[in-house]
């Protein structure tokens, strides 16, 4: 008698056999998992959502059913040190019709409130661009702490779409600029390219004020800091000895406040910080005046002459001193033995 995890032609055997400490109520599923994955030509292990979701087309069955065999993929994963394809967004909304139809009137009300966040400005620039990613993201189902997490590697861009978080979501472009998913991810992304240089915070400032920014992509050497990160009202990171080190991601609970703040009610305000700009470059430049140095250089001469002239005087003036002093000391020494009988005192009566 054979079992679901014998050989089996075609199926590689890190596919073929359950990861360690899967519990045995999964391992049937998890072997049928594998084995569509080996006729599919797909990796099972890990696997991305898009294969998760042709796998459960290919098999039909209940709500219950589906759950069940995304448990087992999501825990064989989770078994094995990877990500579980079974969270992504678009998975999860299949199996809940409530939570679908949420998150569609979320993405209605996003689609609606992007447009009017600012894209220019200091700061109304900097938290305009991140708070729209941040709507934007949440308009794909996925959930607050799965956004805090997310790290600038997992932000890809494609042709007509970018693929967030491994397979977790997946936007596509539209033809408005002002609510298209990507674009708002790429807006985000020219200002996060600068975030964590250590001049970053002022060239932000320059470049938002003057509506310069470069159109760059995200910095590989940046690839594990955070895709969203915190700044203060004035526009600064977290900072180490002058040196953003690290840049210091959105807590779930801030991205949820963010969120709801835009989705419910007037929208916040954005302040625009006044900024320090450079003259117009049609404004005249200051003359000044031509000062004629010629006299200055002959006085500096004469007065450093008669200076050298004092200071020789000097010389002859701490001599005469030394011979004074000397003087009076011997008169004092004199006056001094007199006192004390030291020298007999001449008197002509006593004949002496």
């Amino acid at each position: 008698m054979t079992t679901p995890f014998e050989p089996e032609p075609g199926v590689p055997p890190d596919d073929r056999r359950p990861p360690v400490d899967l519990p045995v109520r999964y391992q049937r599923t998890w072997a049928l998992f594998a084995r569509w994955c080996a006729a599919a030509d797909q990796v099972a292990l890990p696997a991305t959502a898009l294969t998760v979701a042709a796998f459960l087309d290919d098999h039909p069955g209940t709500v219950a059913t589906h759950r069940t065999r995304l448990s087992a993929i999501n825990h064989a994963h989770r078994a094995a040190g990877f990500a579980a394809p079974g969270h992504a967004a678009a998975l999860r909304d299949a199996l809940n019709a409530h939570r679908a139809h949420r998150r569609e009137q979320i993405a209605d009300r996003v689609k609606s409130v992007v447009p009017q966040l600012p894209v220019w400005g200091w700061t109304r620039g900097l938290f305009g661009r991140r708070n729209a990613a941040l709507l934007v993201l949440a308009a794909t189902g996925m959930t607050y702490s799965q956004i805090a997490g997310l790290t600038q590697r997992e932000l890809r861009f494609g042709a007509d779409d970018a693929v967030i978080g491994e397979g977790l979501a997946t936007v596509v472009s539209t033809d408005e600029p002002g609510s298209c998913p990507v674009s708002v991810l790429r807006r985000w992304v020219e200002v996060l390219r600068f975030a964590p240089r250590p001049a970053g915070r002022g060239m932000l400032e320059h470049h938002l004020s003057h509506r310069s920014l470069p159109q760059d992509g995200l910095d590989p050497a940046h690839a594990d800091l955070p895709l969203f990160t915190s700044f203060d009202r004035r526009g600064y990171t977290p900072m180490h000895d002058h040196i953003p080190v690290w840049l210091q991601p959105l807590s779930a609970t801030s991205i949820a406040a963010i969120v709801t703040a835009h989705l419910r009610g007037p929208l916040p305000v954005y302040r625009l910080h006044p900024t320090v700009t450079a003259a117009p470059p049609d404004r005249p430049v200051p003359v000044t005046e031509p000062v004629d140095l010629a006299d200055t250089y002959d006085a500096g001469v004469a007065a450093r002459h008669r200076d050298h002239q004092r200071l020789n005087a000097l010389d002859d003036l701490w001599d005469d001193f030394d011979s004074q002093a000397d003087k009076v000391a011997r008169m004092l020494a004199r006056a001094l033995a007199i006192a004390d009988d030291a020298l007999p005192e001449s008197n002509p009566r006593n004949g002496i």
